[in-house]
């Protein structure tokens, strides 16, 4: 009878400390994903606003060359120390 109640009791002060041990993990675990899902969508914010800066740049590369295309065929303007040869097609 004691051998029982002995090894009832081992059973259960394992069943608990395993239950504690679970449930603390568990808590750990979530506060983990929570975190994680934070990271994640600042990294999507990040994405986001590097690809606007890359819309950004690209559209004012793209105007400065088209700008420059501009002032040099229409109005016929050259940089510092260029030099323009003209061809006569007679």
């Amino acid at each position: 009878m004691l051998k029982k109640l002995i090894r009832s009791s081992i059973i259960l002060a394992l069943i608990i400390f395993t239950t504690f041990i679970f449930s603390k993990e568990t808590t750990h675990l979530n506060h983990l994903r929570s975190e994680n899902e934070i990271i994640v969508k600042r990294i999507e914010k990040l994405n986001n606003q590097n690809d606007d800066y890359k819309e950004k740049i690209d559209s004012m590369e793209n105007e400065k060359r088209y700008l420059e295309k501009i002032v040099r065929e229409e109005l016929g303007m050259i940089k510092k120390g260029e030099k323009i040869y003209r061809f006569d097609n007679n």
